[in-house]
């Protein structure tokens, strides 16, 4: 799983996306919001990474990943509202 974090200073949306399916997102997100880039495999997470960039997008990988998120305290919640164990 990847995850793309909208609107950094906010937080204010986090996508859980399959890796294969990024690209069908992308026509969805504002190429002017930042966007960070989380996984739990930071090789895939960079690959992502560098795949948006290539088409406009400002995106960099959350340094740290999902455990860097997780320890901070935040949670992480599929579209659908239900918590990711």
């Amino acid at each position: 799983m990847i995850y793309l974090i909208l609107g950094l200073a906010t937080l204010d949306c986090l996508l859980l996306v399959e890796p294969e399916l990024v690209d069908m997102e992308l026509p969805e997100i504002d190429k002017e919001r930042p966007i960070v880039v989380v996984g739990r495999d930071l090789g895939l997470a960079e690959e992502v990474v560098a795949s948006m960039r290539e088409k406009g997008y400002d995106a960099a990988v959350l340094d740290g990943g999902v455990v860097a998120w997780r320890a901070s305290g935040r949670d992480l919640v599929r579209a659908d509202g239900k918590p990711v164990r």
